[in-house]
């Protein structure tokens, strides 16, 4: 035990925040279980208690195995620290950090551990819940082309969100995962949503500005290129904090619409300098024959933004819009006026009708002289909304009294959004149906009359 770093060795007699003791790094091999199993060990240094079934999964620094364990009679996942990394000192402390850094986050939606082993004569591991399902890659990937009621989409935003709630748990414990990317989230068999490999995660402080800063240098640059900001290339952690996080959310979220990372290695050393100078382009509005939402694809361009303050200022704020896309209206394009410029124009054919999100407009009928003021709309009101339901002509001008913001309501827009309401959607499109045919029938009247 005299060769592992200090903070490791002392890591048995010290407690964690919130007065949590860490585990014991050597002594709890014959402490936490009856002795009369702790003490036996395989050949393969791992404690008898466990028996070793399929292997589930690699990683960087070590690979997970399905075990059984014996003494609580239940199925365990096991990460064992690669052998050739077994007698590196740093190797050791790195690994024993991720399962004391996983271990302390208590939240439902980060992968649980039960306990931990280092002994530097047979190796280290530590024990997970073994999570059986699939990875968001796997989900992602088995997206169906189409998609025509968006329910695929709605449920990979739903996994997206629950990883928001883990990772903002974890922000608040002052962590950064650092790693995140859909290989790394596990989808269970029932719904259940776990935040995977935390192997390069850092424990952090507020600074002044109330961002997280990293407490200790760390060596090298770790992390997956196709996932993460351009910051993280440093060395120096000091110019990463939450908002890298945010952006790895924002890349998973970009790889849901586009079907592909925000950046794509080719595998060799210009990599690097790629990536330093590189802006994540807008992917096109539509992408293996689906419609991509605008209102998505703003939060997720906004969360990979190069520059750290043009994103999300926390996870939080990146999920409290991707609640407010899934409550409605995501389908639906925004756009700004000026003061004085016209929105629509009395006369015209249309097919759009309008929601006022900020700013005023005033509604006139008639022109020169005879123009007439209608009304003034605020925040809240729609207009326009015949033009969805017949072929009819603009019966006034609304032009934008202040600068405005609106959302662009159309037909198409207006099908995608209600595909995803169940019966308000189907109910909405019987009244859009019926108010059509009287129309018609109203237009058919009113011409034979003229003849």
């Amino acid at each position: 035990m005299s060769q592992l770093p200090p903070t490791v060795v002392n890591a048995a007699r010290e407690k964690t925040a919130g007065d949590e003791p860490t585990v014991s790094l050597g002594a709890t091999m014959t402490s936490v279980s009856p002795p009369s199993i702790a003490l036996k060990h395989t050949d393969q240094g791992l404690p008898e208690r466990f028996e070793l079934r399929r292997e589930v999964g690699q990683g960087g620094m070590g690979t997970v195995v399905e075990a059984f364990d014996h003494a609580l009679r239940r199925r365990v996942a096991l990460k064992r620290l690669h052998p050739e990394l077994a007698s590196r000192v740093d190797e050791i402390a790195l690994f024993v950090a991720e399962a004391q850094v996983t271990g302390r986050l208590d939240h439902p939606n980060i992968v649980p551990v039960h306990d931990l082993y280092v002994d530097p004569e047979r190796g280290a591991f530590f024990v997970m819940k073994l999570v059986e399902g699939e990875t968001l890659a796997s989900l992602i990937r088995a997206t169906p082309p189409a998609d025509p009621d968006g329910r695929t989409l709605q449920r990979l935003l739903s996994i997206i969100v629950k990883v928001c709630d883990a990772i903002d748990f974890a922000h608040s414990r002052n962590v950064l995962h650092l790693d995140l990317k859909p290989s790394n989230i596990m989808v269970g068999s029932h719904g259940q949503v776990y935040v995977m490999d935390w192997g390069i995660a850092v424990e952090c402080k507020r600074n002044s500005s109330g961002f997280l800063t990293p407490v200790a240098a760390r060596r090298g640059v770790r992390g997956t290129m196709a996932y993460m900001p351009p910051e993280q290339l440093s060395t120096n952690l000091a110019v990463i904090d939450e908002r890298a996080d945010v952006y790895a959310i924002g890349a998973m979220l970009y790889e849901i619409l586009a079907m592909r990372p925000p950046f794509v290695p080719v595998g060799d050393h210009r990599d690097l300098d790629r990536l330093r100078n590189y802006n994540v382009p807008v992917p096109p509005p539509i992408v293996e024959g689906r419609l991509l939402p605008p209102g998505l694809l703003a939060i997720a361009m906004r969360a990979v933004s190069r520059d750290p303050d043009a994103r999300y200022a926390s996870v939080r704020a990146l999920q409290d819009d991707l609640e407010e896309f899934l409550r409605g209206g995501g389908w639906f394009n925004a756009k700004a006026y000026k003061p004085g410029e016209t929105i629509i124009t009395e006369g015209e054919e249309g097919d759009s009708a309008y929601i006022l999100i900020s700013g005023q407009c005033d509604a006139f009928q008639g022109v020169g002289e005879m123009r007439a003021l209608l009304r003034t709309m605020g925040p809240g009101e729609v207009f326009g909304e015949t033009a969805l339901l017949t072929e009819g002509r603009r019966t006034a001008s609304v032009v934008a009294r202040t600068d405005v913001h609106l959302l662009i309501v159309t037909r198409a827009s207006l099908d995608r959004e209600l595909s995803t309401r169940g019966w308000l959607g189907k109910l909405v499109h019987v009244l859009a149906h019926r108010f059509r045919d009287v129309d018609a029938e109203r237009q058919a009247l009113r011409d034979s009359s003229r003849t």
